[in-house]
C-alpha cells in the first residue's frame, strides 16, 4: 500500500502544446527530498530540458509549482515558483508570485504544472479539477492582463478562477515581460512572461474544489497559532 502524503496534491501536470498531450506523474517521487516549489521545479527543468535547448524554444519547459504549505492556513504560505531557462542568460530563470493561483491549483489535483512544445495559435490552458483543456485563446491575444482576466472568466462563466497571464510584452517576447495573476501580483523577474509568449500561451486558468490533508491537524493548528504569535509579536507588527 502506498504511504498517504499530506499537504501536496500528489500530481505533476505535463502539458505538451505542439502535441495537446496531457499526462501526469506523481509528486511524491520528488517532494520527499525537494519539498515542493523552486526546488521540485528546477529539479523538473535539470531532467527535463537540454542544455543546449534555448529559452524561446519549444522544447523548454515553463513550469509552475506550489509550495509545501501553500493551501493550507499556514501564514505567508501563498506563493508560487515559476521556471524556465533565462531570456537573459540561457541560465536558470525563476521568479515568484502571491494571491490565490497557487492555492487553487493544488485544489485542482496539481502541485505543479510543466508546460512543452508552441501552440499552433493563440491559446490558454484550463485546469478545472481533472479537466484540462487547451483554448482557443485568439479573441484575447493582444489584451492587457487585465481584460484578459476579465475575458476568460466571462467566457468560462467563473468569477472565481484564478488566472496567471501575460499581455502584450509577453506576447512579443520583450525580454522584461512578466507574469501576471490576480491583476495585481506579477512573477516579474526573468523574463518569464516572454517564454510564455514563445510558447503562444496567453494565460493558465485554474480552478478547484478539492483539499488538503495534514497530517496531525492538531499539532498543525498549534504550529499555526504560535506563528501567527510571533508575527503579531514582531517588531515590523507593531510599527504597523
Amino acid at each position: 500500500m502506498t504511504e498517504k502524503s499530506y499537504c501536496i496534491a500528489g500530481k505533476i501536470l505535463w502539458v505538451d502544446l505542439t502535441t495537446g498531450q496531457c499526462k501526469t506523474t506523481p509528486t511524491t517521487d520528488h517532494a520527499r527530498r525537494l519539498l515542493g516549489g523552486r526546488g521540485v521545479n528546477w529539479n523538473l527543468l535539470y531532467h527535463g530540458v537540454k542544455t543546449s535547448t534555448k529559452p524561446y524554444e519549444p522544447d523548454n519547459l515553463l513550469i509552475f509549482g506550489s509550495g509545501l504549505l501553500t493551501g493550507t492556513i499556514a501564514p505567508c504560505a501563498a506563493r508560487f515558483s515559476v521556471d524556465s531557462k533565462n531570456p537573459f542568460n540561457n541560465g536558470i530563470g525563476s521568479s515568484n508570485s502571491g494571491g490565490h493561483f497557487s492555492s487553487e491549483l493544488k485544489y485542482a489535483g496539481y502541485d505543479h504544472v510543466a508546460i512543452r512544445g508552441r501552440a499552433k495559435k493563440p491559446a490558454y490552458l484550463c485546469v478545472d479539477d481533472g479537466t484540462i483543456e487547451i483554448k482557443d485563446a485568439c479573441a484575447i491575444w493582444g489584451k492587457t492582463t487585465w481584460d484578459a482576466d476579465e475575458l476568460i472568466k466571462e467566457e468560462l462563466k467563473d468569477e472565481d478562477l484564478q488566472i496567471a497571464c501575460i499581455g502584450p510584452a509577453g506576447e512579443n517576447m520583450v525580454r522584461s515581460a512578466c507574469i501576471v495573476t490576480n491583476r495585481a501580483r506579477a512573477a516579474g523577474r526573468c523574463g518569464l512572461g516572454a517564454v510564455m509568449g514563445s510558447k503562444n500561451l496567453k494565460a493558465v486558468a485554474v480552478r478547484g474544489s478539492g483539499y488538503l490533508e495534514t497530517r496531525n491537524p492538531r499539532k498543525f493548528m498549534e504550529l499555526v497559532d504560535c506563528a501567527w504569535e510571533k508575527i503579531r509579536e514582531s517588531q515590523s507588527h507593531r510599527e504597523l
